[in-house]
Order: C-alpha cells, then sequence, then structure tokens
C-alpha cells in the first residue's frame, strides 16, 4: 500500500492585535521547547496585505514565556522609516529580528508596512511544526490539530495565490485533513480564511511506504529531514547558537581565507553522499577497506551492513577518469555513500564506495550513532575531521519549507596544519597560512546583517538564515576555488527532489552571497589539539564491526 507523509514545516499560529503603542495582552501560544524560532511575520491591514508605497515602522516588542506560553506584552516604536518599494502579492516578506532569548523572556524588533492611511490590524507570528506534532498517519489520511482560534464552521483553505486548495484537503471539526493519492507529493503554501482573520500553513508532501521512510524500493522523492530525528538533541548538529558568541580576537584577518575563494558553492549532484535507507529486512555485506591494511589499522572489512540492492555511491565525474583502486588516496574522486539503518538506528558512511567483482569495497567506512553526538571521539571518520558526513548536509525538504535548523558543513583550500578544534576529533589540514583555519572551526553570518539588502533567491534566503543562526562548521579539505557547501546528493531518490528549489545542477552557485560582501565572523577558537594523531582509533560504538 502506497501512503503519504506529510511534514508540516511552518504555520501560522499566533494572533496579537497591534497598532503603534500596544500589543493586546495575554495573546498567546504554546512553544515546543525554549527555543523560540521566528523567521517570518505576515501583515494584513483590515484584512488585506499591506500596499505598495505604505510606511513602515520599526517597533521593541517584549513578551514573557509563562508555564511554557508566550504571552504578548507592550510594543514601543522605535523607528519610522521612508516608504515602502516593495509590492506585496500575498501576505508575507517581513522578517523579525531576535534581539535576546533566555529562559524568561523574548524581545524581538518587528517591522511591518502599513498603508498610509491605516495601520496593520492584525500581527501572525510564525512557528514550526515538527512531525511530532501530528495527530495520526493512518491508510491515507493525515490529521493536524490545528489553532482553536479558528472557526472551522465558516473558514475556507485556498492555496495563497488565491486558487482552491486540492480537493484531499479539508478542514474538518478544527482538524486539517490531508488524504493525497496518486501524483500528490511536492510543495503546498495554504490559506487558511475565516471572518477577517488568516492562519497560513506550509505543507511539504512526500512519497513514502507505512513508515515515514520506504524501504522496500528506491524512494521516489528524498525523505524528509524531519522524520530522521539525526542525533542527539544537544548535539552540536542540532544546536544554534546563543545570542552572544564570542568572536575570536583573530577573525578578520581568518576570513580573508575565504575571501580568497570568493563565494560559496552546494555540492550536491558531486562530491556530496548518496543516501539510502534500511532496516532489519535488508540483506547485509561484509564491505572490503583497503585503507585498513594501508594505514595499519589492523582491519580489512567492516561487518554486517544492511545495503539495499539499489543504493550507489556519488558519481564524482568531475574528478577525472580515475576512479579509487586500492586505498584510494591517489584518486581525485570521493564517491561517497551513507548507509542510514533507521531501525537500528545506525548510520554507515563509506569513502570511495564501489563494487568491484559483486562485492562491495570503500576505501574506508565508519559507522555512528543516529542517536548520538555525530562525533567520533578518536577521529578516523570518514571526513577528515572525524565528523559524521550528514552532520550539516542540507537535505531538500529543508529548502521547501524554507528553513534549515542545524549548522551547514563547509569544506575549503587552506584548513590548518597542527591539529583540530572541537568539535572535531582529526584533521587533514596541511596549510601553514596565517589565514589557515582549523578544522572543527566555526564561522558565522552575523544576524544582524538585513538579508533584504540583497537580491537572494528563496533557497539562498534559507542557506543565509542558516549561517546566521547556526553557523558553518569546517568538516573537511577542499580543492582550490569555492568555498563548498553539501546537500543530499539526487541520486538517492527516483527523482531529483530539487526541481522546485535549484533545479537539477550537480554544482549550485550562491551567486548573490559573495564572501566579501558578508559580514562573516569567525567565533572564538578553542586551543588545536596537537596530539590528535596520538588518540586516533577506529570507531567503538554498537553501530562498528570492524574484522
Amino acid at each position: 500500500m502506497n501512503t503519504k507523509h506529510f511534514t508540516l514545516s511552518s504555520a501560522l499560529l499566533a494572533m496579537f492585535v497591534a497598532n503603534t503603542a500596544s500589543a493586546e495582552p495575554g495573546s498567546s501560544f504554546d512553544l515546543a521547547s525554549g527555543v523560540l524560532t521566528i523567521p517570518c511575520v505576515d501583515i494584513l491591514a483590515d484584512g488585506e496585505p499591506a500596499g505598495e508605497g505604505g510606511s513602515r515602522q520599526s517597533f521593541m516588542l517584549s513578551m514573557n514565556l509563562v508555564d511554557g506560553r508566550l504571552i504578548a506584552g507592550e510594543a514601543t516604536e522605535i523607528s519610522a522609516e521612508g516608504a515602502c518599494s516593495a509590492s506585496f502579492d500575498s501576505v508575507t516578506g517581513v522578517y523579525t529580528d531576535l534581539v535576546a532569548v533566555d529562559s524568561d523572556s523574548v524581545e524581538l524588533t518587528l517591522s511591518y508596512a502599513g498603508g498610509v492611511d491605516f495601520l496593520p490590524s492584525t500581527v501572525f507570528f510564525q512557528r514550526d511544526f515538527i512531525t511530532e506534532d501530528l495527530t495520526a498517519l493512518t491508510d491515507k489520511t493525515t490529521i493536524l490539530q490545528l489553532s482553536s482560534e479558528i472557526d472551522s464552521s465558516i473558514a475556507d483553505i485556498k492555496l495563497t495565490d488565491g486558487t482552491d486548495a486540492p480537493e484531499f484537503i479539508a478542514l474538518v471539526d478544527g482538524e486539517l485533513r490531508v488524504s493525497p493519492s496518486g501524483n500528490d507529493t511536492g510543495f503546498y503554501s495554504l490559506r487558511i480564511e475565516w471572518g477577517d482573520q488568516v492562519e497560513t500553513i506550509e505543507l511539504t508532501v512526500s512519497a513514502a511506504s507505512d513508515s515515514a521512510i520506504p524501504l522496500d524500493s528506491l524512494p521516489a522523492e528524498i525523505p524528509a529531514f524531519t522524520a530522521l530525528n539525526l542525533y542527539a538533541n544537544d548535539s552540536v548538529f542540532n544546536t544554534p547558537l546563543p545570542a552572544q558568541v564570542a568572536i575570536d580576537p583573530d577573525s578578520d584577518a581568518l576570513i580573508e581565507g575565504l575571501n580568497i575563494s570568493e563565494q560559496f558553492v552546494v555540492q550536491v549532484g558531486q562530491f556530496s553522499a548518496t543516501v539510502f535507507f534500511a532496516d532489519s529486512s535488508t540483506p547485509t555485506q561484509d564491505v572490503f577497506l583497503p585503507c585498513g591494511e594501508f594505514w595499519e589499522l589492523g582491519i580489512t572489512e567492516i561487518a554486517g551492513v544492511p545495503i539495499p540492492e539499489w543504493a550507489t555511491p556519488s558519481n564524482d565525474v568531475d574528478g577525472g577518469d580515475s576512479p579509487p583502486i586500492g586505498c584510494g588516496e591517489e584518486s581525485a574522486q570521493d564517491n561517497f555513500l551513507i548507509i542510514l539503518d533507521v531501525e537500528n538506528r545506525c548510520e554507515y558512511d563509506f569513502w570511495q564506495a564501489r563494487e568491484e567483482n559483486g562485492a562491495w569495497v570503500a576505501s574506508f567506512a565508519t559507522a555512528f550513532d543516529m542517536d548520538g553526538t555525530g562525533i567520533h571521539p578518536n577521529g578516523l571518520s570518514s571526513r577528515g575531521s572525524g565528523l559524521a558526513f550528514l552532520g550539516g548536509v542540507i537535505w531538500p525538504s529543508e529548502l521547501l519549507a524554507g528553513e534549515i535548523n542545524h549548522p551547514l558543513a563547509f569544506s575549503y583550500e587552506f584548513p590548518k596544519a597542527g591539529g583540530p578544534v572541537a568539535p572535531a576529533t582529526d584533521s587533514d589540514g596541511v596549510s601553514t597560512e596565517s589565514f589557515a583555519l582549523p578544522e572543527g572551526a566555526r564561522i558565522q553570518l552575523d544576524p544582524d546583517f538585513d538579508l533584504d539588502s540583497l537580491s537572494l533567491t528563496d533557497y539562498e534566503r534559507t542557506i543565509a538564515r542558516a549561517m546566521q543562526d547556526y553557523g558553518l562548521i569546517l568538516v573537511d579539505r577542499g580543492g582550490e576555488g569555492p568555498v563548498g557547501l553539501y546537500a543530499v546528493d539526487p541520486d538517492s531518490a527516483e527523482n531529483n527532489s530539487y526541481r522546485d528549489s535549484w533545479g537539477t545542477e550537480d554544482f549550485i552557485n550562491l551567486d548573490n552571497l559573495p564572501i566579501a560582501d558578508l559580514p562573516l565572523r569567525v567565533l572564538e577558537l578553542p586551543a588545536q589539539d596537537s596530539d590528535y594523531r596520538d588518540n586516533l582509533q577506529l570507531a567503538d560504538n554498537r553501530c562498528s564491526t570492524y574484522q
């Protein structure tokens, strides 16, 4: 039975009535956790979008966290800017800047566009849904309990472009019921109207089997990242940066090395990794590891790895016509392959994977507990840094949802010699340049930088926000040229899951995010671990069986 799995990426859940002086006290919404993410504010004036030519005001809105609920407080006007130049075809496009978050209160700056003769009457704050918010996933129906503010007896559902919502989406007794069939996969931006009020829901429909992740065949689409629950909640790969961070005293000089690279590029169709899914029904294989002997590790294979018959490594054709032979260190190809055993919660990372004489071979491989940190404490991972490959990798569902809730992994030409810094535990850095960065270094795009000052595509804006909120972690040495980010290889599914975001290219240049124009900063660097080579050991966890 082919069912559909829904990841509801975001929704407008809370309403605050606002004017130039105050917000309605008592308006509130439940928080899923102590971390607040408010990426977008939708503005209406008398039920209509704010129009072109209106004025824009900024307010400081103070709110309090009370018993896990966000309670609106007072709004104080900060400034009034000039005429708005943007045309609002839909109720989107104005963003908030988070100023401070602690256990007791939240402060943010709210900017909105209003008409010349009236002020906006209704402000909605956007927050994220996660898979656990779904109340059911049975047969072909998924049910979402909507905000109690919605009167479903008079509510109307449309797409945000004004056209009718698909027939498989219905609002019944305060529940959004989604019952897709056929080729209903894709992204849907829905607008629920009741009276003069509006709630917006962004919905990504991904094909799946009875579980959230298809296991019996090559999936039609790459599964949603939120279905994986990858790594522990307190892993560095799931932790946003605090509002106040320490900047390295040599930050400006270190960023000069990035400026040499000029731009960011997302490696997606090559020099990233394909990802495939397995469970206890998937046949297992022992994978020969030539580097085990060459590096004198005392092992020759990793045993009992579940590998689906349709699994293929990334095809790094731009690495030349020198496929890996033996330990493969002379090859310019990486040919990464990742297997996620979703039942036993194990991640298997293969470097230079290939089939030889009907058997799997990888120059090297390692395994991680999917519920662990994503870090090998003693190095020796498929990354040069000792980190899990999937830590910091972009997934197509994140681009469709418009939000990345993790740091971004990056590689570049000048990792520093002399050892890694935390969270990295290994290094292939050899550069002695004064601007070289040690592997494990974390950089950040200044969160106060106004992204509206750049002409960004939707995916560039999503990536730039992640750079602000979570930063980037140096995980590997790259070649000459742009700073490399990573996204899941589209060959991981039957269809190209990036077709509605950046298309089909192997390398995606982030042309509107030139490094020289960005206020990037290096966060304070711990001391390099110059003795890391003395501590290198094979992974010792429940997922690794070397022999």
